[in-house]
């Protein structure tokens, strides 16, 4: 399908939403919250504080209502309730993908093209990104580049999460829950006012899901799929009144995972005459009697995660003077079996890695940010803003493969390697009011980051260093045809970073000098969008359609060194050009004042033009044209259906169905593995009272069992292609229990 054609297909419903438009009658905004009405949404995307329906790019927000109903808990669980957002795993649950509006990362282990904020502070995408939500207030994901603002990895978009801030009067709320295979969970927090200037709060979690979802049938223990968090937080608001104002926050979490449901399944058809040229066609199926691993005594994923933020104002005449300060500090430690090809020793056949692959990685992340900014008033029809922005990471890791059942962590010698990065940057953005409905607003960065490896190479210690350098624009143009309907467009430019292949486990053989780097990749996004309300604000709809130039894409390729070397390695090559031509929506309804309906739609066809991946080398597979790329599905959309009802004086219950729906993904470009279409429901239902609610939930009622992602790998023994299958979560209910005070 051509990009004409895709943007034709979506253009329409902009159209009828259009025609259907007429001017309302001027409301304030306090107005959107009355009975029967959408409740407003505040948002932080372009570093201010305003309502979703005034932002003139597209937004999601999920609300504290959505994140406490929902159970919301991680990146993976905001993707299950936002259209255009992803969230898939790759050869390990440290492998993260997720994407927005299709650009992903097809190469194991490489950065994002989304970023991970905490109250607008970075997070090392290092770090695992799977944030353990301890006291959120709101998830904003912000679509499309968002580098003129955010700055560095935010290539197709953003997700910041906004802390919850302490309440000036003392009161709080715990929480317990207990569901199927042993899952409990406690949490709570508490609001402590010193006085009218000074309040803390302080919250906490406690969760254990030792059993998991499933069994490792080479042993027969529980334990696949397994995790426990222990969180706490304790935050700081001062604000005295006069022109300074401050808000602080340290949390600490420690987390433990561990072997996750993963299985290979063989290729099953031959696409070429070589003996390597087999591949498995069609969709993969899950099935957890495969699961099996030779893990059951290794450490799995151990993450210890410190931040500290503080963000200070100072609100004068001419504007607000902003800082905003982050420290990360994560320590991590990776030991799995990464074959997930468990055979008994008893059936071990002989050969080099005796059927079994073990990854170790023990990794300590430390990251800095500061920026400082100026903000004009918003009440003057020129506003603007200026800021700078300093950023710096380090990472030391040490890693080894351990091939075999009988040698341990502690039987080898770990390689070590290091990682420092520096950015820094300069932004402005001006905004003005040619009429009363007409605005117009420009964003600009100029951006630097270096970054430098030290590795070993060829058996000796080796420094790799390079520089990027960026001018990030973003221009948006909004038309009021009321108070309540706004038409926009935007154009912005992204970057994502580039890096170096010394990714430790990468390989058995040496690449040459000439694959040791790879270049940043490049993105400018054209958007079309609507921001509009309608039946007495009773309705909200917003939409847009979108059109992404995405150049060097980073991918995956596979070195194979000439004879008599033996083994593979996998790096990061820049592959050239790809596009998205899209379009997405976003509906909230609230028919009466009892029924509330969401609905969320993104068609986002991530394609690479006439790229040949190296492990299709030779086979006859038509590559021709644009191709699907891996980890990144064409539709993804969600339903919530919410009936609330007063039952006797005092309370009132409440029934929700959620429906998430992602259509298949590719293993690779090839188009030949895939993981299936995939729609989960989930259902809870309620009851709320001025002190208590009683929660009965229960996750993916109808039991669906696609595959979350499919990876291609080796046979441990045969080195023939198998491929690594996610299998999702089964179903699972539970209870939650919440005392208000």
């Amino acid at each position: 399908m051509t990009t004409r054609k895709r943007i034709q297909l979506v253009v329409p419903a902009i159209g009828l939403a259009l025609a259907a438009s007429a001017p309302a009658v001027a409301q304030t905004p306090a107005d959107r919250a009355s009975a029967g009405r959408i409740d407003e949404v505040v948002v932080t995307a372009r570093k201010r504080e305003e309502s979703l329906q005034d932002v003139p790019i597209s937004v999601s927000a999920l609300t504290l209502q959505q994140i406490e109903r929902q159970g919301i808990s991680n990146l993976a669980d905001v993707a299950r309730f936002t259209p255009a957002l992803t969230w898939s795993e790759g050869q390990t649950p440290w492998d993260s993908k997720p994407a927005i509006r299709g650009q992903t990362s097809p190469r194991a282990a490489s950065e994002p093209a989304v970023s991970i904020f905490v109250d607008g502070n970075l997070v090392p995408w290092r770090s695992g990104l799977n944030l353990n939500n301890i006291a959120i207030e709101r998830i904003e994901v912000v679509k499309g580049p968002q580098s003129a603002m955010f700055g560095r990895g935010v290539l197709s978009g953003a997700v910041n999460y906004v802390t919850r801030r302490p309440g000036d009067e003392f009161g709080g709320w715990v929480e317990a829950g207990v569901g199927q295979r042993g899952r409990t969970e406690f949490s709570g927090w508490l609001d402590l006012p010193v006085n009218d200037e000074l309040a803390f709060g302080v919250s906490g979690r406690w969760m254990d899901f030792s059993d998991g979802y499933y069994r490792n049938t080479l042993t027969g223990r529980d334990g696949i799929g397994a995790e426990k968090t222990r969180a706490g937080a304790v935050s700081m608001s001062y604000d005295p009144g006069g022109i300074f104002q401050a808000y602080a926050r340290a949390s600490f979490s420690t987390q433990e995972q561990g072997q996750p449901a993963y299985h290979t399944v063989p290729s099953n058809t031959q696409i070429g005459p070589a003996p390597n040229q087999i591949w498995f066609v069609g969709k993969l199926p899950t099935d957890a009697n495969l699961i099996a691993n030779n893990c059951d005594e290794c450490a799995g994923i151990e993450r210890d995660v410190t931040w500290v933020t503080a963000n200070l104002d100072w609100s004068l005449d001419a504007g607000t003077i902003s800082s905003l300060t982050g420290y990360n500090r994560t320590k991590g430690y990776f030991d799995q079996d990464v074959d997930h090809q468990g055979l008994s020793e008893a059936n071990l056949p002989v050969g080099f890695l005796q059927n079994n692959l073990r990854q170790v990685i023990d990794r300590d992340i430390k990251n800095l940010s500061q920026e400082v900014r100026f903000t004009s008033q918003q009440d003057n029809p020129i506003r603007w803003l200026a800021g700078l922005y300093y950023y710096e990471e380090r990472m030391d890791e040490a890693g080894a493969s351990i091939t075999g059942t009988v040698l341990t962590p502690a039987d080898v010698t770990l390689t070590p390697q290091s990682y420092d990065i520096t950015a820094y940057a300069a932004f402005a953005a001006v905004e003005w009011d040619w009429t009363e409905q007409l605005t117009a607003g420009l964003e600009l960065r100029r951006a630097r980051e270096k970054a430098d490896v030290d590795f070993i190479f060829g058996g000796l210690p080796r420094t790799l260093e390079d520089t990027w350098d960026a001018w990030l624009p973003r221009a948006t143009l909004d038309y009021r045809l009321s108070d309540d309907v706004m038409l926009y467009l935007a154009a912005a430019k992204g970057t994502k970073p580039g890096g170096f292949n010394t990714a430790l486990g990468a390989g058995a053989a040496q690449l040459p000098e000439n694959l040791l780097s790879f270049d940043e990749e490049r993105a400018w996004s054209y958007e079309l969008g609507i921001k509009s309300q309608w039946l007495d604000r009773s309705l909200t709809l917003n939409a847009a359609i979108y059109y992404i130039d995405w150049k060097s894409v980073q991918v995956n390729a596979q070195f194979i060194p000439p004879p008599p070397a033996v083994g593979t390695t996998g790096y990061t090559a820049n592959a050239g050009s790809a596009d998205v031509a899209g379009g997405e929506f976003d509906l909230s309804w609230r028919p009466l004042d009892a029924l509330e309906l969401r609905l969320g739609y993104a068609y986002s066809p991530a394609r690479i033009d006439a790229f040949v991946e190296t492990r299709l080398a030779g086979a006859p597979v038509d590559l021709s044209g644009d191709r699907r790329l891996p980890y990144s599905s064409d539709h993804t959309g969600n339903l919530s259906v919410i009936y609330t009802q007063e039952l006797a004086a005092g309370w009132s219950g409440f029934v929700q169905t959620d429906v998430q729906y992602r259509s298949t993904q590719y293993a690779t470009i090839a188009e030949l593995a895939e993981t299936g279409a995939r729609t989960a429901v989930d259902l809870r239902l309620g009851v709320i009272g001025e002190a208590w609610e009683a929660t009965v939930f229960v996750n993916n009622l109808f039991n669906d069992d696609t595959a979350l992602s499919v990876t291609p790998f080796v046979n441990a023994q045969t080195f023939a292609r198998n491929f690594i299958v996610h299998v999702p979560p089964q179903r699972l209910w539970g209870l939650r229990l919440r005392y208000n005070f």
